[in-house]
């Protein structure tokens, strides 16, 4: 799968060596490629594992006297019937690349179709590069709304930078707080900003604020999503707050 992705056009030009050192336990499948030549080293199995071991030594043959020649002598056949069964080898490998291809193709024009359908989300039209990688998470929607620890993870892959919740505010839409709803504020944190790169940083999540407000949150939620350099906060210190009894005028 990985060699598909990284070389596309490589499918037909492979030429494969199973090895057959794949233990039980995990360990690398592709142990070596060179993409200059074509040749690619798998831990798997070959054809050469499905034949009967009486092929290629005898049950007795290495009893007896001479055991190094004779070991030597069932390697050399084995060499040979590897190089023997190289091309059905590198014929089902690269049958499974275009299995492979086929399969993300499929999948690509299902979770389309899916976004199309349900969610009224034409991914084709959508420009901005953020909003249609986080689009992709919308038939999980009915298990990830809600998730402020998802949710902020998810700006912080998408973004690259960390990020931080701010639960402590309330949102009114008159100075009385007895009629408010939650509000929650994600910040992502940028290293290096100054005023022109945060005019650029919050235009571009501006979309993806959108999205996160309409899809993962919940409808009695109010949301923003800040951009602010590290160590910084969102609310004013105190030497910065008027009094109880000071007036504007």
């Amino acid at each position: 799968m990985i060699l598909e992705y990284m070389y596309p056009g490589m499918e037909n030009r492979w030429d494969v060596r199973c090895k057959g050192t794949f233990y039980r336990n995990y360990c690398g499948d592709t142990m070596s490629y060179d993409t200059a030549t074509g040749e690619v080293d798998l831990a798997r199995d070959g054809f050469l594992k499905l034949l009967p071991d009486v092929l290629i030594s005898e049950a007795n043959e290495l009893k007896g006297r001479d055991f190094v020649g004779k070991y030597k002598a069932v390697q050399r056949r084995k060499a040979l019937l590897e190089d023997a069964f190289a091309p059905f080898d590198a014929f089902a490998f690269r049958q499974r690349l275009e299995v492979e291809r086929n399969a993300s193709e499929l999948l690509e024009t299902k979770i389309g179709y899916i976004l199309k359908t349900f969610f009224s989300m034409d991914v084709a039209s959508v420009t901005d590069p953020l909003v249609k990688e986080a689009a992709m998470l919308l038939p999980f929607v009915i298990r990830l709304r809600g998730d402020l620890p998802f949710v902020r993870d998810m700006i912080s892959s998408l973004t690259g930078y960390e990020v931080t919740v701010d639960l402590s505010h309330r949102h009114s839409l008159t100075e009385s707080y007895l009629a408010w709803m939650p509000k929650v504020i994600f910040t992502v944190r940028i290293p290096g900003l100054d005023p022109e790169k945060y005019i650029k940083e919050t235009e571009r999540l501006r979309p993806l604020a959108g999205f996160i407000t309409e899809w993962l949150m919940p409808y009695d939620v109010v949301t923003e999503l800040n951009v602010r350099a590290p160590g910084s906060t969102n609310v004013l210190s105190d030497e910065a707050m008027l009094d109880y009894n000071c007036k504007l005028h």
